[in-house]
């Protein structure tokens, strides 16, 4: 999976022109990283976007009874008075588990911005799977506080509580931590390797140092998924989504791990079972053609080289039954005393012509396709004769 941020949080342009991303094969691990601009970025079918923190706002509000028919128009009449800009430009997100009569948190953010962003990776051969807050309000009683360098120079602090979202220059945020009762409470600190040692000067607090690659695999798994509304994928894409992460999951996920363990198990069971299975199959195989040889040769010593044992055999067999002038199956004989024997219940349909040799006998007749053809013909085949039709004759073989 492929996931990309903005590269500064605070840069002005309407369009980045640079990404960090990152390269996971599983959501844990990063096998390749870089900031490249958009042409030169990765291609990857699962790619997520993560919106910089302080690209997206956060309201708590009473969520009424509304059909999805009507979810942006209740939004709308919900946020009217509490956002400075005007709802129309603005682009919304509601949570998976929104219910009715329950206070729920929306997430808001520039839908032009966001749009244009969007834009650039569809021309760059890129099309977002998720769009992922790098900062969502947290549940009760957690705090995540985390302080980058966002414009490559000075740190500000982001702050996730479960009273909602803010972000503010490290340099004045030192007087929050009392406003806010944070020392009283525990905190996530976490701080890029840049602005670590800043971060513990001005506030006095012990940051664990975690990379923008490790913050960016851990954003990549929030909650929300910013793809709604116009920015939402066909169902198609959604469902493809889902399959991806759930084979994603199954594969890597170390809760999994007995099940992979277990699967891998029992194929190399079936694979060593199918593998002794075609051993005896093997050996018996040898041991059935050796007693053909041993039958052959003991029947008929004055064969030495054995090749096909049933074959040589018939031969044998057919070469003493024509010195002792007895009838065979595929003989004249045998075919005119089968013939005799049907014919005594039913006429044989105009036969005209016999022509024998030493592996068939050619019928001719001259009704070929009546009612009494096709009763003898099933006549000739219940008396163990291979019977077919070629131009007006039937071709009858032992």
């Amino acid at each position: 999976m492929l996931i990309l941020t903005p590269a500064f949080a605070n840069d002005t342009a309407a369009v980045p022109t640079c990404w960090d991303w990152v390269r996971s094969p599983d959501g844990a691990q990063v096998v390749a990283r870089g900031s490249d601009p958009a042409s030169e970025l990765p291609s990857d079918a699962d790619c997520t976007l993560v919106l910089p923190m302080r690209w997206v706002s956060w309201q708590r509000v009473q969520w009424p009874k509304v059909s999805g028919a009507r979810l942006r128009a209740a939004l709308d009449g919900l946020l009217e008075d509490r956002l400075l800009q005007d709802t129309e430009r603005l682009h919304f997100a509601l949570p998976a588990d929104l219910r009715a009569g329950a206070a729920t948190w929306i997430a808001c953010c520039e839908r032009q911005r966001l749009q244009q962003c969007l834009e650039t990776l569809h021309q760059a051969g890129l099309s977002p799977t998720r769009i992922a807050p790098s900062l969502w309000p947290t549940d009760t009683g957690a705090a995540v506080a985390r302080i980058a360098a966002a414009d490559g120079h000075h740190p500000w602090l982001s702050l996730a509580t479960d009273s909602g979202c803010g972000h503010w220059p490290l340099a004045a945020a030192a007087p929050l931590l009392e406003v806010l009762g944070l020392r009283e409470h525990a905190v996530h600190w976490s701080a890029d390797a840049v602005s670590v040692a800043r971060a513990d000067a001005a506030l006095d607090v012990r940051c664990t140092i975690e990379s923008n690659e490790s913050w960016l695999l851990r954003t990549a798994k929030s909650p929300w998924n910013l793809a709604q509304f116009e920015f939402s994928q066909t169902a198609n894409r959604r469902r493809q989504q889902r399959w991806r992460e759930a084979w994603r999951t199954l594969r890597h996920d170390r809760a999994w791990r007995p099940l992979r363990w277990g699967i891998g198990a029992l194929l190399l069971v079936q694979l060593v079972g199918l593998n002794v299975h075609a051993w005896q199959l093997k050996r018996e195989l040898h041991l059935a053609q050796a007693q053909q040889r041993q039958v052959l040769q003991a029947q008929f010593p004055s064969v030495t080289l054995v090749i096909d044992p049933v074959l040589q055999m018939q031969r044998e067999v057919d070469r003493l039954r024509q010195s002792s002038g007895a009838v065979g199956p595929g003989d004249l004989e045998s075919l005119l005393a089968t013939l005799g024997q049907a014919a005594a219940t039913t006429p044989w349909p105009g036969l005209c012509a016999i022509d024998h040799d030493a592996s068939s006998t050619r019928l001719g007749v001259e009704a070929l396709g009546s009612a009494a053809l096709s009763d003898w013909q099933s006549r000739l085949q219940a008396a163990g004769l291979s019977v077919q039709t070629e131009d007006q004759s039937l071709v009858v073989r032992p």
